[in-house]
């Protein structure tokens, strides 16, 4: 489900994928066009190929909660990233929402936070 809305987006390439199982991965390596297979997450997380990871389980594994219980611990976070330039993590909504990100951006960049 996660991958064909991913590759809708534009600017969005798919270079790498990590599977529990070799058979899983090779399927969906060779479905997609994705052309590098890997054996594990971790060697994924140390290439110098990929630029952004999505992490895909089964619903079982699925633990949804929100991050901020309300708008000023969503902002204290906010403004506790911006203070770090490191990377740390990046919570990405589910692909039926992705339609949707175009106008979440127009309204980010018209100072709605």
């Amino acid at each position: 489900m996660h991958i064909p809305k991913l590759l809708d987006l534009p600017g969005v390439e798919l270079v790498e994928i990590a599977n529990r199982t070799k058979a899983s991965r090779d399927k969906v390596a060779a479905e997609f066009n994705i052309s590098q297979v890997r054996s594990s997450w971790q060697e994924i997380i140390s290439s110098d190929n990929v630029d952004a990871i999505v992490i895909g389980t089964g619903p079982y594994l699925h633990c949804e909660a929100r991050m901020a219980m309300n708008r000023a611990e969503a902002r204290q976070m906010f403004v506790a990233s911006e203070s770090s330039c490191l990377r740390i993590a990046q919570l990405v909504p589910a692909p039926f929402t992705l339609h949707a990100d175009k106008t979440i951006r127009t309204y980010i960049k018209q100072g709605h936070r």
